[in-house]
């Protein structure tokens, strides 16, 4: 084993180990060793990154016999453990703050910390089959952090949608995997790029790899599951929806989109910037806090996968980077206001917006670091969103003037969805920090943690801005991205200003609509703010996606599963029971049989050998010295006899 894959292994393990130390402490001091463990797993991770920055470390095994399966850790994987070891560990400080006072937060600690390290499992493997089993664990742990107010009404339902949606996505996943292993001899991630691309099955096991990682990634048509998991504590929306279990299937089609058809990776280009816009197009009319980033956390993912389809996967890992620090910020003050409604103002619903209005005058530091990332997410110079998101925008210029003119959609959706995102996020934090107090009640001015509240949020405020990446934010060649990936990213060619000067006039445009819409100085009303017409009413129903799943296609499925339990009990149960009670009979009839026939004849043959036993006892006495004497005389006469026929 190398050195750095045993620290590889300790980061893997500190997770798990911290939330199982942390269920057996006690409830004050459990948290800080699970968040402590996750410290120590993020300064090692930057150790580890400094030591397989220019050369990836292997570790394989023998799993099974014949089945090799392995580890590698290179610039993506160990860069994407360092991003999710570090927000972990942010998000697992913030929550102690903010689950401070609920009864299970020590089962809620272990959960999250069984969730890093199955997602850190997931960016250390090298075998397919190893990544599934912890792409596996991940949604198994999902599912256990989105129920985790499983009492309340309608959580265990949102959890089980996540976990099945995705089930149904992953079944395709593993056939794409089998079918990988069974033709090409090798799962291998890092093999892929070398086996050969000409059978028929290199297609079926792309489409599978695909719809694994648009199940995971929350895009066309899965993506209705990622909105219900805003059931789950606030801390745990922001872990998933940052960089972990929703990056896991970007990170997937980045490692396997090089064995994929062109065909293919057009289509994933296409599904990318329409989910890209149905989730900005979703958010527009939400009034819950939380749905509007659940909307939006699908618009940038579909980003993401864009990027991977349009040949920018440098990019697309950029943006997954970049996202996972202004995403985490924009949850954690969302967690912040609605933990500050639940301690001041019990029975009102500290999630819908409507209730809200000059947060600013009590949450100064949320404020602050809400804004940052909402800037950094609208997608204006000078912060991080900006350069990961142009970047995939200017890329997917270049290819569409090479794939032609159809292939224009993909930019067109991408810029569009610019507008509509800088609109809403001006719209929500108008609406949420500016305006006049919406309540009947006054504000309680209050008194922001440092620690726990206050860090992680100018954290992850100050990670959105542009100037770690770039101090030019019109040109797309970082040397930060040149230390982790190996080279720089091939994009500024003749079209370079061509992506800031449409996506920026369309950024300001958007906030401009929405100031103009929502300023400080205008009075609202309740009413003001329910989807009227019929954009907002598609708009706060998703397309009515959820709707047509749940109402036309599950009411088909029970339709068609009413109609096979008809069949099963009139015609199939009839048939199982006839033959059932045949065999009852039949085994009845041979038990007849063995015990009448079979049995008797064994007892008559052990009779028979009874009676010859006792007849020939009658020629044998019980002394041993006779015994002998006969047996010598036996064979003196047998000898005589052979000697006289000699």
């Amino acid at each position: 084993m190398t050195y750095p894959h045993i620290i590889f292994f300790i980061i893997l393990v500190l997770p798990l180990l911290g939330g199982l130390i942390n269920f057996l402490a006690g409830a004050r001091s459990g948290p800080w060793i699970a968040t402590a463990a996750l410290l120590l797993s993020s300064i090692l991770s930057v150790f580890l990154l400094k030591l397989t920055v220019d050369l990836p470390s292997v570790l394989r095994f023998t799993w099974l016999p014949g089945i090799e399966i392995g580890w590698r850790l290179d610039r993506i994987s160990v860069s994407l453990i360092a991003l999710v070891s570090f927000i972990s560990m942010l998000i697992h400080l913030f929550s102690i703050h903010y689950m401070k006072d609920d009864p299970g937060i020590k089962r809620y600690f272990a959960k999250l910390g069984f969730f890093t390290f199955s997602m850190l499992g997931v960016l250390g493997a090298d075998h397919l089959l190893l990544l599934f089993v912890f792409w596996e664990l991940v949604g198994f742990s999902s599912y256990l952090l989105i129920g985790f107010w499983y009492k309340n009404e309608g959580v265990p339902y949102a959890a089980r949608i996540a976990f099945i949606t995705n089930r149904i996505a992953d079944a395709g996943f593993l056939i794409g995997i089998i079918l990988i292993m069974v033709n090409s001899g090798t799962g291998f991630i890092s093999e892929l790029q070398s086996i050969d691309q000409t059978g028929w099955w290199v297609g079926a096991a792309g489409i599978g790899l695909v719809l694994g990682a648009f199940g995971k990634s929350a895009q066309v048509p899965f993506f209705t599951w990622l909105p219900r998991a805003m059931a789950g504590p606030t801390p745990v929306s922001a872990l998933i929806h940052a960089a972990t279990m929703v990056a896991a299937g970007v990170y997937l089609l980045i490692r396997t989109s090089v064995i994929m058809p062109p065909a293919l990776v057009s289509t994933v280009a296409i599904a990318g910037a329409l989910t890209a816009f149905i989730g900005a197009f979703s958010a527009l009319a939400q009034t819950d806090i939380k749905k509007v980033l659940a909307y939006s956390t699908v618009s940038q993912l579909g980003y993401m996968v864009m990027g991977v389809g349009v040949g920018a996967t440098d990019m697309a890992l950029f943006h997954l980077w970049t996202h996972a620090f202004f995403k985490a910020g924009l949850f954690l003050s969302a967690g912040a206001i609605i933990h500050y409604f639940h301690k001041h103002f019990h029975s009102i619903d500290g999630q819908d917006m409507r209730n809200m209005g000059n947060l600013k005058s009590v949450m100064p530091v949320t404020q602050f670091s809400y804004l940052v990332c909402m800037l950094s997410l609208a997608g204006l110079p000078f912060f991080s969103g900006f350069l990961s998101k142009d970047g995939i925008l200017l890329k997917s210029l270049e290819w569409s003037a090479l794939a032609g003119p159809w292939a224009f959609i993909v930019p067109v959706l991408g810029f569009f969805t610019v507008g509509l995102t800088a609109y809403y996020m001006g719209k929500q934090a108008l609406v949420v920090f500016y305006g006049k107090n919406r309540m009947e009640t006054e504000l309680v001015k209050d008194k922001e943690d440092f620690l726990t509240v206050r860090l992680p949020l100018i954290i992850l405020a100050i990670g959105s801005l542009g100037l770690f990446y770039s101090f030019n934010p019109f040109v797309h060649h970082f040397q930060i991205l040149d230390f982790w990936f190996g080279h720089q990213i091939p994009l500024s060619f003749s079209m370079g200003w061509l992506a800031p000067a449409i996506s920026i006039p369309l950024a300001v445009g958007g906030l401009f609509v929405a100031f103009r819409s929502y300023r400080p100085e205008r009075s609202f009303t309740y009413r003001d703010y329910v989807a009227r017409g019929h954009y907002r009413k598609w708009s706060m129903h998703a397309l009515y996606l959820d709707q047509f799943y749940h109402e036309s296609m599950v009411k088909a499925f029970n339709m068609i599963s009413e109609i096979i339990y008809g069949l099963d009990r009139r015609f199939i149960d009839p048939v199982l029971n006839w033959l059932g009670m045949s065999f009852v009979v039949f085994s009845k009839l041979m038990d007849l049989v063995d015990k009448l026939i079979v049995d008797k004849l064994v007892e008559f043959v052990a009779y028979i050998s009874k009676l010859g036993g006792d007849f020939l006892r009658l020629f044998h006495g019980r002394r041993v010295q006779l015994h002998i004497f006969w047996a010598v005389l036996g064979t003196i006469l047998i000898l005589l006899w052979i000697n006289n026929f000699m």
